[in-house]
This record gives structure tokens, C-alpha cells and sequence, in this order.
């Protein structure tokens, strides 16, 4: 650790504090100013800060402090103060950008092994919702209740994000993540003891609201691997561990996995947020040198609650106030709550179809998730390229995806509706529909980088998360009302159709 001469927060008139992200010039081969100044050594700006606003032709007030918030105005030339500040060292061991490689990876593994589980619970008891609505005693005419079991675990997820990160940056990312898998755990234990839908449902909820820790603070690219993979095995896993139909024994098997994950996690996982490892230095110096002015470079001069509000509320300002923002994310949540749609509604579309409906639907089951796999290949065959050479191509790739949906998705209605019996065409409808909807949503977060600098990206993919989790518990409501109303031809049509209506705005915003 070491002094230097770098202010938190100059003093300055918070009601004309004004900043702006651009978008990257798609023509431009020169980095941005935001990038280009995140770069530079002994910058104040980290990685973690969310305090930026992005706006392509126009600006946002900055989310400072309010005037009647008790936060102390930094001098800025204070030699005084340029000598109580606490920095890292250039290879302090401390740093978490410094730690060894094994450390690094043993974390990433463990992480997304909790990821993994976590997405797990998202469709798991897809399979078996109508025997969990018989077993609690539901007519199963109540296909709304039935389909809000499973899609309200992804509600949480998408709610959980709202409170894990402010207060992540508050009291570390490790405590934390640590009190919210202990009620992950906890919650998850108390679905498989439900004895009524309503008590199933608040479980569920609480189940994905506290599992979101691991989604929120998990490493970036092969978290979200893992966080596929977890959904798209979450009806397989269902099948396999239930049996003739233990939905209960579902639950407890991946209450008892998130449970061993978290014993092993507890020798090797340490704080890794930077502003949190290096306030706990400044409180050691300040216990031994009894200096109360030492003050970490990171420290962003905030109170909690100011951090906590602009957590909860900043992901909303930024989706509402870009429109690229809300051409991107439109697009994906409603890919992903179709996709969801086709998960939750398959026991009831295939129950006039089949009769072994649990040995059928369980082949089709894995035509999602191979189609989940698929789309990871795709977008990983895919790879990254630049925007000025290869945009053209990313509005073929987008075109394609949505044209294969569209297809699949009507074939697999009308096919459904009129009885034919051609499981095979129907498996690989679903396989096709699905691969589409996973390379869609890979595409447009390509698209998203693209478009936005840094901080635009990370606050514009958090805004996405949101909405896609709202669209992911709510579609399949609409979605199974659809199919009793209107059939499963039209109904699978009209989700198509969804896809096909909201893509314009995306190609504007690519364009």
C-alpha cells in the first residue's frame, strides 16, 4: 500500500455535474475517451464504478449525492489530504488483480459451479408441474398457478440483482454472497416442504432472489456459459433425479449440491471486490496508527443508502433514457420469454398428445437443451469481431436466428395442434427454436458491446438481466392462456410473431 496524490471528489456544484458515455463509432478504429483514459495508470475510474451515466445524443445528471446529504467535500490540492490517501502498491499481494492464477481459476470454477446449480432450479420442475399442482391438491385446469411455479423462480433472479450488487459494493462481495447462499439454501429446502401452491410460489421466489448472488457477482464469460448450461440441463436434471415423479426429491438434490458447493467454496473464496479489500487496510492503519483522516483512494465518498439507492434505481434511468437500450433489451427479453414460454407450457401442450407424457416430454425436454448448447457453439463459432468490418454479418446472423425461430416455432404449433404424431419434426422444431433463441440473445449482446463503451455496456446488460427476468416470469402466464384459448397453432404463431414485431428496432439501433 502506498500514498498518493489522487482526490476522491473535487468540489463541485452536484447539480451541474454532468457526464456522458458515447456510443463507440462503428467507423472509428481509435479507442474512446472513456476507454482510452480507463487505461491510463493511476486513473481514479475502476471497473467497478456504476456512477456513469450513457447517452448517445444527450446527457444525464451524474448520481451524485443530494445537497442535504451529510457526505464530506474532498479539497482537491490538500497536500495534508494527498498523504492520509491509501493506495496499492504496484504488486501488492492484497490486490485481487494481483493474486496467482490457480487462486484466480479456483475461484472462477467454484463460482460457476454455483451458477450452474442455481440455473438449475429455473426448470427443473418443469417437468413435473402437473403432478406438483395434483400432489398440492390444485385442479389442473389452473394452468396460470401451474405455470407461475416454475417461471417465478426466474422473477427473483431477475429482482435479486436490485439489491445483491449496491449492497455488494457496500459490505463486500464475500459476506454477502455468503448470507445470500445460506437462504438460497434455506429457501430451497423450504419448497420441498410446501403444502400449497401459494407457499411453493413465495419459496420459489425467495429461492431465486437470494440465488442471484452467485449470477450477480459471477466472472463474465464463462459464467454465463455455465448459466446456460444450468438452464437449458434444469428439466433433464428434473427427469433424472425425480424419477416416477419426486418432485420433491428434485428440490432437495439441488439444495444438498448448493450446499457442498458452498462447503467447498469456504477455504479457497476470498473478497475479491478491490474498494472492500483496501477500506479494510485503511481500518487496520487507522486502528494502529489511531490517523481517523486515512481514506482509500476507491472510497467513492458515499454513504451507504446513496449507494444503495443508485444500485436499485440506476438500471431503469439508463434502460429508459437511451433508446438503443431499449431496442437491445426488448429484443432479448423477448426471445428469452419465449424460449421460457416453450419450457413451462410443454406438459400441458403434449398432454392431449401423449400418454406417457413423462417419457415424451422428456425427449423433447432435451431438444432444449441441446438447443441451448447449440447456441453457445454458434455464438462461440461466431467470435468476436470488429463492428466497422463485420456489422453487415452480425445483421445476417440476427436475420438468420430470427428467420429459423419464426419457422420452427409455427411448424411446432400447427404440428402440435392437429395430432400428427411426428415426434421427429416436432424435436427438431423445438432443437431449432431454441438454438435460435440462445445465438439471438448472443448476437445482440455482441451488438450491445459494440455500441456502448464500458460503462454503457455493464449498465445496459444489467437493465437487459431485468427485463429479461420479468418477460421470463410473465410470457409463459400470457403463453399457456394463449395455448387454451387459441390452440397451440396460433398461440405458437403469436409468440413468433412477438419476436418478429420487436426486431425492426434492434437492426435501427445496429444500423
Amino acid at each position: 500500500m502506498s500514498g498518493q496524490n489522487v482526490p476522491l471528489r473535487a468540489n463541485e456544484d452536484d447539480s451541474d455535474a454532468i457526464v456522458s458515455v458515447r456510443a463507440v463509432d462503428s467507423t472509428s478504429q481509435e479507442p474512446s475517451p472513456a476507454n482510452a483514459a480507463r487505461s491510463e495508470p493511476g486513473t481514479a475510474e475502476t471497473a467497478d464504478s456504476e456512477f456513469v451515466n450513457v447517452s448517445l445524443d444527450h446527457e444525464l445528471p451524474r448520481p451524485l449525492p443530494d445537497p442535504d446529504d451529510s457526505v464530506p467535500s474532498i479539497p482537491a490540492n490538500d497536500p495534508e489530504f494527498a498523504r492520509n490517501i491509501v493506495d496499492w502498491d504496484r504488486d501488492d499481494p492484497k490486490n485481487p488483480y494481483n493474486w496467482s492464477t490457480w487462486s484466480k481459476s479456483i475461484q472462477i470454477f467454484l463460482v460457476s459451479c454455483l451458477t450452474l446449480v442455481v440455473r438449475l432450479g429455473s426448470g427443473m420442475i418443469a417437468p413435473w408441474a402437473a403432478r406438483i399442482m395434483r400432489d398440492l391438491g390444485t385442479p389442473d385446469e389452473l394452468h396460470l398457478l401451474m405455470a407461475l411455479t416454475v417461471s417465478v423462480y426466474v422473477l427473483g433472479l431477475a429482482a435479486g440483482p436490485l439489491l445483491v450488487v449496491p449492497l455488494s459494493k457496500i459490505f463486500g462481495r464475500l459476506n454477502v454472497s455468503r448470507v445470500a447462499n445460506m437462504g438460497f439454501v434455506g429457501f430451497t429446502m423450504g419448497c420441498s416442504f410446501a403444502g400449497s401452491p401459494i407457499t411453493l410460489i413465495i419459496f420459489r421466489f425467495a429461492a431465486g432472489l437470494f440465488g442471484t448472488s452467485a449470477l450477480a457477482n459471477g466472472p463474465g464469460g464463462i459464467y454465463s456459459a455455465f448459466r446456460v448450461v444450468g438452464s437449458a440441463l434444469g428439466p433433464i436434471f428434473g427427469i433424472l433425479v425425480g424419477g416416477d415423479g419426486n418432485w420433491r426429491l428434485v428440490i432437495r438434490v439441488q439444495c444438498y449440491a448448493a450446499l457442498a458447493v458452498m462447503i467447498v467454496m469456504a477455504p479457497f473464496c476470498h473478497e475479491t471486490y478491490g474498494p472492500t479489500v483496501l477500506q479494510e487496510e485503511v481500518d487496520r492503519r487507522r486502528r494502529e496508527t489511531r490517523n481517523q483522516r486515512l481514506r482509500s483512494r476507491l472510497d467513492p465518498g458515499l454513504t451507504r443508502w446513496q449507494i444503495l439507492r443508485t444500485g436499485m434505481t440506476y438500471p431503469f434511468r439508463i434502460f429508459f433514457a437511451v433508446r438503443e437500450c431499449v431496442a437491445y433489451g426488448t429484443l432479448v427479453s423477448v426471445a428469452y420469454g419465449v424460449q421460457y414460454t416453450m419450457l413451462t407450457t410443454m406438459d400441458h401442450v403434449f398432454s392431449d398428445l401423449y400418454r406417457d407424457i413423462a417419457t415424451v416430454s422428456g425427449w423433447y425436454y432435451l431438444a432444449l437443451a441441446l438447443g441451448c448448447l447449440s447456441g453457445l457453439l454458434v455464438d462461440w463459432v461466431a467470435g468476436e469481431t470488429g463492428p466497422a468490418r463485420h456489422r453487415d454479418k452480425l445483421l445476417l446472423a440476427l436475420a438468420g436466428s430470427i428467420g429459423v425461430v419464426f419457422a420452427s416455432l409455427v411448424i411446432y404449433g400447427w404440428l402440435t395442434q392437429r395430432n400428427n404424431g411426428l415426434s421427429g419434426v416436432i424435436f427438431f422444431c423445438l432443437y431449432f427454436a431454441t438454438m435460435g433463441t440462445t445465438s439471438l440473445m448472443a448476437f445482440v449482446r455482441k451488438a450491445v458491446m459494440w455500441t456502448f463503451t464500458e460503462d454503457g455496456m455493464e449498465l445496459t446488460l444489467a437493465a437487459t438481466v431485468i427485463l429479461k427476468g420479468i418477460f421470463g416470469a410473465s410470457l409463459p402466464l400470457l403463453g399457456i392462456w394463449l395455448y387454451d384459448k387459441l390452440g397451440a397453432g396460433w398461440a405458437s404463431t403469436a409468440l413468433a410473431g412477438a419476436i418478429v414485431v420487436v426486431t425492426p428496432a434492434a437492426f435501427w439501433a445496429i444500423r
